[in-house]
């Protein structure tokens, strides 16, 4: 007999079609919306490092022009 109710002690397999609902439901992403966010949030991160990097050189510069 099938578990028909959702258990927390069993081994579940769920297909795609249910765990896209399941992901619906909850406004969960799934996997290949999670990496473009990754990757976002990299090049994102890349992009601060740098004009960080850039703004403390011009600092020292204006301290060096005074």
């Amino acid at each position: 007999m099938q578990n028909t109710y959702v258990s927390v002690n069993l081994t579940q397999d769920f297909t795609n079609e249910q765990k896209g609902t399941a992901r619906n439901n909850i406004g969960a992403a799934d996997a290949s919306a999670l990496n473009r966010l990754s990757n976002i949030v990299e090049d994102i991160s890349y992009k601060v490092a740098v004009n960080t990097s850039t703004l403390e050189s011009m600092k020292w510069t204006k301290v060096d022009i005074d």
